[in-house]
């Protein structure tokens, strides 16, 4: 078995013959959820994080098996500050301000949401907060109990008050 990360949220995998034959697997019958199985069990066990949903291309045949798994970034990411101040340090560490973050409270917390693509955003703000995977249940109880306080450009915003 050769696996091999590239990049931050992909991987590639081979599986020789052998390989397979050892996990009961064989190259020519092989479905793409077996493909996801093996891949994510496999990375666990190197020690890669593959977190999130994760997106196969598999290459079955007679020499093995080929495996492209690439992460998809979530949609949105929540962040959980405890305080307003630990919140306003986080967006000054920021080079840039997502225009699209959006803050609410709820639950004796501030709640910032982010799109999954603002990658650098989200590196930077999980140093000063707690980050959260996007579910229709947490975006639910958000829209029932929380208290919606800037829809979009929340950091700014926060920065207008707290330079």
């Amino acid at each position: 078995m050769t696996i091999h990360p590239i990049g931050t949220s992909s991987i590639a995998l081979y599986l020789s013959p052998s390989d397979l034959e050892e996990r009961g697997l064989t190259g020519d019958t092989f479905s793409d959820e077996a493909a996801l199985t093996l891949t994510r069990a496999l990375c666990r066990e190197a020690g890669i994080c593959l977190e999130g949903t994760l997106e196969v291309d598999a290459y079955p045949g007679g020499d093995g098996l080929l495996v492209f798994a690439y992460v998809r970034p979530p949609r949105q990411i929540w962040f959980i500050f405890d305080s307003l101040p630990t919140l306003c340090a986080a967006a000054r560490s920021l080079p840039a301000l997502p225009p699209s973050a959006a803050l609410f409270w709820w639950k004796d917390a501030w709640w910032l949401s982010l799109p999954g693509t603002e990658r650098c955003a989200i590196h930077i703000l999980s140093e000063y907060g707690t980050s959260l995977p996007s579910t229709p249940f947490r975006e639910g109880q958000l829209a029932e109990y929380g208290r919606p306080v800037f829809d979009r450009q929340a950091l700014e915003q926060l920065l207008l008050y707290d330079p």
